[in-house]
């Protein structure tokens, strides 16, 4: 079994800053999490000025069999009238390729507010994260970590397959069948168990994803363990054992789009109401790039997140280093579910030439399929030394232009690509030359880079 390690941590930073006659507090907190798909989110939170327009850059180092990677970011927003702000990213890729043993440190953050310094802080991580390999879909995954208390995070995602939060006249990839949002309420849950040395089940129990909650911002949430779907089937659970959500229930509540619901349960904007569809995406609804500014933060990932006290554990004569933690993939309930996607690496795209030439790395992809085939992502991470990315081609066609983009790292998305799908397009039965062009010569040791080429059917791994 595969095994992932994650390791850091970190705090809040605070400043004080006049202006005019008034005493600003300033504060800081960003939050990196990692992922077994080898990606991760970045929060950035706090106070500043009213109105005032925030950027927030980050960085750290992910040290991936002896190599080190220099990550680094910035998130740019604009607080609100009480000076209040918070902006998140999803789906950065982590430079390395994410083998066993990797490792974070060097870890940071710093403000601005209209152009003056802030503060600055280290940034909040877990300590530890392990990626078992055990989910219905390739492209899933089942992770846990332990906090600087000792409560066990769960993390349980099963996108895209075999669900995900697209639903109603936008859902993504459901076919004729559809997918609603009752679907979803009406008996999804997923199963967890935490299992002695000797494979002995001593805690067993399934997480309601969603249900009606006359105290939630929306109406629904996940009832957890204790009611809807949910349920123990083995030893005992109590409120303060266990803490639970998931992505739905933080849509529909406020925590990723802040506002989107009233004390009445009102949805106050947006262009669809989100317990009848979920957010547009495109026309043709094969991706899952948002294309309703006002509801920018759903989640499309289908997620469970449990937390387990340490006290909890504690009473269980839990141990870290001798007991199994795992999805009961027989307690699972999808319905309906979305057929697996091809794991990557297994589609008709496939790699037959990659080489390095001054400042360009050209990766030489072959359609072998019957079908064309459409570039919809394209994830790449390349030494400091190439400095900035300045521009991707398809053989000819320019398919990403500016700005450029800073090392180590781009999470290029629909959104970023040309917009005319023909210059994306790798026709079947043809191969097509994938160029990154780079700011300086680009390193010849193509061991130093990563990259993933995704189409709406497949995710193909180009680099290294």
């Amino acid at each position: 079994m595969l095994r992932r390690v994650v390791l850091l941590a970190g705090l809040l930073g605070v400043a004080l800053v006049a202006s005019g006659s008034r005493l600003h507090a300033n504060s800081l907190h960003v939050t990196v999490s990692p992922t077994c798909a080898c990606d991760y989110s970045v929060t950035a939170s706090g106070v500043t000025e009213p109105n005032a327009a925030v950027t927030v850059d980050y960085f750290f180092v992910v040290t991936s069999n002896g190599v080190d990677y220099n990550v680094t970011g910035h998130l740019t927003t604009t607080a609100d009238a009480n000076g209040n702000y918070s902006v998140t990213a999803s789906g950065q890729p982590l430079p390395g390729g994410c083998a066993d043993g990797v490792t974070f440190h060097g870890a940071g953050a710093t403000m601005t507010f209209n152009g003056s310094s802030g503060p600055e802080a280290p940034i909040d991580m877990p300590s530890s994260m392990t990626c078992p390999q055990t989910t219905p879909c390739p492209a899933g995954s089942f992770s846990f970590s332990y906090d600087a208390a000792g409560n066990l995070n769960i993390v349980f995602d099963q996108f895209p397959a075999p669900n995900d939060n697209s639903y109603g006249v936008n859902a993504v990839g459901w076919g004729s069948h559809g997918h609603t949002f009752s679907n979803l309420v009406g008996s999804d849950h997923a199963g967890f168990q935490l299992k002695d040395p000797g494979g002995v089940v001593r805690l067993s129990f399934n997480i309601d994803y969603i249900s009606a909650n006359a105290s939630a911002p929306s109406g629904y949430a996940s009832l957890g363990p204790f009611g809807g779907d949910g349920g123990i089937l083995v030893g005992s659970l109590t409120p303060a054992d266990i803490a639970f959500t998931t992505s739905l229930a933080n849509n529909l509540n406020n925590v990723n789009i802040p506002g989107l619901f009233n004390a009445s349960h009102v949805q106050q904007f947006g262009s669809v109401n989100v317990l009848v569809n979920s957010p547009p995406t495109d026309a043709a609804h094969q991706t899952y790039t948002n294309s309703d500014p006002a509801l920018t933060g759903w989640d499309f990932h289908d997620t469970y997140f449990v937390t387990i006290a340490a006290a909890k554990l504690a009473s269980l004569g839990f141990n870290p280093a001798t007991w199994t933690v795992e999805p009961n993939l027989d307690a699972l309930h999808n319905s309906p579910a979305k057929a697996c996607p091809p794991a990557p690496g297994t589609s008709s795209l496939s790699v037959t030439k990659r080489e390095v030439k001054d400042k360009q790395v050209k990766v030489t992809i072959l359609n072998s399929g019957t079908v064309d085939e459409i570039i919809v992502g394209v994830q790449a991470s390349w030494p400091a030394t190439n400095g900035k990315l300045v521009q991707v081609k398809l053989d000819g066609d320019v398919i990403y232009d500016n700005p450029d983009i800073d090392p180590p790292s781009a999470n290029l998305t629909l959104a970023q690509l040309v917009g005319d799908q023909n210059k994306r397009k790798i026709q079947h039965g043809t191969s097509d030359v994938l160029v990154l062009i780079f700011q300086n010569n680009a390193d010849t040791n193509l061991s130093h880079y990563t990259g993933m080429v995704s189409t709406s059917g497949f995710a193909l791994p180009i680099l290294p």
